[in-house]
């Protein structure tokens, strides 16, 4: 298999969205490895049937669950000398280099807790007939919905109303049933569904603080206008979060851009140019999580704030990862605000 006479072979630096790929990315596709080796030193680890068969295959059996010993001690041989063969001429840059050369990174984890419509919905959800039966061995496609709309209610109660007063039932507000009694009249009527915020829309006094983590995040984002001159960088699993920031935004008269899955990609250069050229007026950023693969380097950032209710830690450090989509090299601060109670979708938890 070894073809590399190391004294022609060209030393080549890849950085895809920031980052060097080496053997742990056969985990994600094999066939992406080879072409990017390939295309560093052709045909230096033969066909493509001839790496899968030597190295990938062995490497990617000795991760399944069902591995026998034999399985994982070959995968580890073929992992080990795969990696001491490409690093003969892949030069690897970690972030040890960057290190020295940054300031330093503060994470924050805030819980917040339920304001008083969060608990009453909260409440009304768990004495459903549709919770009851679904933990009592009702349908099981019914569980991923329920565990949605929970996040949704984490998020901010709005969500909830929309989701009740959408033209399309939603199998997730079947545990949010009669439920419309709980909101106030008239603070939501405004925009309902609406993922981004209409010229002169306004939804009604205090809306934003009927939400814990909406609140405290409207408290922050005051603060950090009036006191600083930090541009924030917010990732949300949700469009329709992403559009009640950008309200907010709007009503304040917060200078914010927009970055989702519907956003082009000539579009996304510009708007990346936007936050980070330092002489723009530009305050926030809003990012689809859905939105990554698409290499953002958002040096003008310094705050990134991870709206997940249910605060993974694998997932918040996704968040600030290149894979991710999103690079902020000059980042000092991440602000993550998970609920209580929190929200697991594997085991039931009591907090």
């Amino acid at each position: 298999m070894s073809r590399l006479r190391p004294s022609t072979a060209e030393a080549v630096e890849f950085e895809l969205n920031g980052s060097v790929w080496d053997v742990c990315t056969l985990g994600r596709n094999a066939g992406e490895f080879y072409a990017m080796i390939s295309f560093c030193n052709p045909g230096v680890l033969g066909t493509e049937g001839e790496f899968n068969k030597h190295y990938a295959n062995p490497i990617l059996n000795a991760r399944e669950p069902d591995a026998t010993d034999a399985d994982r001690a070959r995968g580890q041989e073929r992992s080990t000398e795969l990696s001491v063969f490409v690093n003969q001429f892949v030069i690897r840059r970690t972030n040890a280099l960057l290190s020295a050369h940054l300031p330093p990174k503060v994470v924050e984890v805030v819980c917040c807790k339920l304001s008083p419509l969060q608990q009453a919905l909260y409440n009304h959800f768990l004495a459903s007939k549709a919770t009851r039966a679904a933990l009592n061995g009702g349908k099981a496609t019914r569980v991923l919905p329920a565990i949605n709309a929970l996040r949704k209610l984490c998020n901010h109660p709005k969500l909830i109303y929309d989701m009740l007063h959408a033209t399309k039932a939603e199998a997730a507000a079947d545990g949010f049933q009669d439920a419309k009694q709980f909101f106030p009249p008239g603070m939501f009527e405004a925009g309902i569904g609406k993922k981004l915020p209409t010229e002169g829309q306004r939804l009604g006094a205090g809306w934003e603080m009927v939400g814990g983590k909406f609140a405290l995040l409207a408290r922050m984002l005051d603060a950090l206008r009036r006191d600083t001159k930090d541009r924030i960088v917010i990732v949300s699993n949700f469009t329709q979060t992403l559009g009640l920031v950008a309200q907010l935004c709007t009503e304040r008269n917060y200078p914010y851009v927009v970055l989702d899955g519907s956003t082009s990609m000539k579009k996304r250069k510009d708007l990346v140019k936007r936050i980070n050229d330092l002489t723009n007026n530009e305050f926030v950023f809003l990012l689809s999580s859905k939105a990554g693969g698409c290499g953002l380097n958002l040096i003008g950032a310094n705050r990134l704030i991870v709206r997940n209710p249910r605060c993974p830690s694998h997932a918040s450090a996704r968040s600030e990862q290149p894979a991710c989509g999103v690079t902020g090299h000059v980042s000092s601060t991440t602000h993550s605000a998970p609920m209580i109670p929190t929200i697991q979708p594997v085991r039931r938890r009591s907090v």
